[in-house]
């Protein structure tokens, strides 16, 4: 399930989740933890 599809059923938690979940992803990829994280 994708966000838009989360945010179109109206389930914030599993939303808040699925982003927590991209964010980490992300950070982890780009090795962007230390600059996004003060």
């Amino acid at each position: 399930m994708v966000i838009e599809d989360l945010a179109r059923a109206g389930d914030r938690e599993a939303m808040q989740t699925q982003l927590l979940r991209w964010r980490e992803e992300n950070l982890d990829r780009y090795n962007l933890r230390d600059v996004a994280d003060p």
